[in-house]
């Protein structure tokens, strides 16, 4: 089995069983009717949908068929056999979600549950690990000097370069998710006397938002590097008081309706960064603003547990997956052992 050329497309009937869309909504931004077919589509996030539309598409191009439904342990584990060179081990477990989710979608039996599947899987880890080989899920973090070269490089006559400015100010000081800065809209700030506070609604970790969660973009008087003055110049000189954000603008200055979308701003901090003339300008993403706040903070010795206060994380040992080598010798007894094993008065030494 091997990628092919000449792939047949899904059925698109097909697939949006599986990947419901949401019934249009009437002048008032709401659906006309919130029947059970409209909420059985707000059981995921629109982000997950879209992950899950692109993994059974990578799966269905790879098979080569237009409908691979139900797969076999078998095809699966060939299949990521075929990718394991490709993708991230994320990658690959986010793919094998998507092929879950149509199985039972389809009320057939899930075929990523078997232990051959699984054992693929593993071992494909083991494989990395015994080549020494270490992944980092999250995007590059951007140094403060980084990313002050990055802003200081943005002009301030343009649409696009208040919106970028801000863009990057609000996302480093948010320690936003890629997807909550696409899906920002004005009705979620709130102003007050100390900057903008921001309410999160639902989240990645609370997708029913049973918790009130808010980030804090503060005031940072008489600086050049302050969100709040870099919010509202662009929401200003846009015309935007309702809806997304952050916005596309056409060539001939036209602010769109529509957010901003994953792969363009990708693109907007790729871009900044290589207007900086940063090393490895083409690693940056959209997440790596949110990596920055976390590696920054860490730098300047904040504890985890305060820094979560922002990224919102409600387990901390998540937030492990931001380690760099250097983290090993931060806020760790380890380091005062050679001093107490040489200190012949400290308690217990007699």
């Amino acid at each position: 089995m091997g990628e092919l050329k000449q792939v047949t497309e899904l059925d698109r009937r097909i697939l949006d069983r599986l990947v419901p869309v949401a019934a249009a909504p009437d002048e008032t931004g709401l659906p006309a009717v919130r029947d059970a077919h409209w909420y059985a589509r707000q059981a995921y996030a629109d982000n997950t949908y879209r992950a899950y539309r692109a993994g059974v598409h990578d799966f269905a191009r790879w098979t080569n068929m237009s409908f691979p439904f139900p797969a076999t342990p078998e095809l699966i584990g060939a299949y990521l056999a075929a990718r394991a060179d490709q993708y991230a081990i994320a990658t690959l477990e986010q793919r094998l979600h998507a092929i879950s989710f149509a199985h039972r979608a389809l009320g057939e039996k899930d075929p990523t549950k078997d232990d051959y599947v699984k054992a693929v899987l593993k071992g494909i880890k083991r494989d990395r690990a015994t080549q020494g080989a270490h992944e980092q899920d999250q995007a590059p973090a951007f140094s403060l000097a980084d990313f002050r070269a990055m802003v200081d490089g943005i002009g301030r006559e343009k649409l696009a370069d208040l919106r970028d400015r801000a863009y990057l100010m609000v996302g480093l000081y948010g320690a936003f998710r890629q997807s909550e800065m696409t899906g920002l809209t004005v009705e979620q700030l709130a102003e007050t006397d100390q900057g903008i506070a921001v309410r999160m609604g639902k989240v990645k970790q609370d997708q029913e938002g049973r918790f009130k969660y808010v980030k804090a973009l503060p005031y940072v008087e008489g600086s050049d590097y302050c969100p709040v003055a870099a919010l509202k110049a662009w929401l200003d000189a846009a015309g935007i008081d309702k809806g997304p954000v952050f916005r596309g603008i056409s060539r001939w200055g036209k602010v769109s309706a529509r957010a901003l979308s994953h792969t363009a701003t990708n693109d907007l901090i790729k871009r900044r960064a290589r207007a900086a003339l940063l090393p490895n300008a083409g690693e940056y993403s959209g997440h790596s603003l949110r990596a920055s706040f976390v590696t920054i903070m860490r730098d300047m010795e904040v504890p985890d547990a305060l820094i979560a206060r922002q990224t919102h994380h409600r387990n901390l040992q998540m937030m492990t997956v931001y380690d760099r080598v250097e983290d090993a010798f931060r806020q760790t007894p380890v380091v005062d052992l050679g001093g107490w094993l040489a200190d012949a008065s400290m308690p217990g030494m007699n």
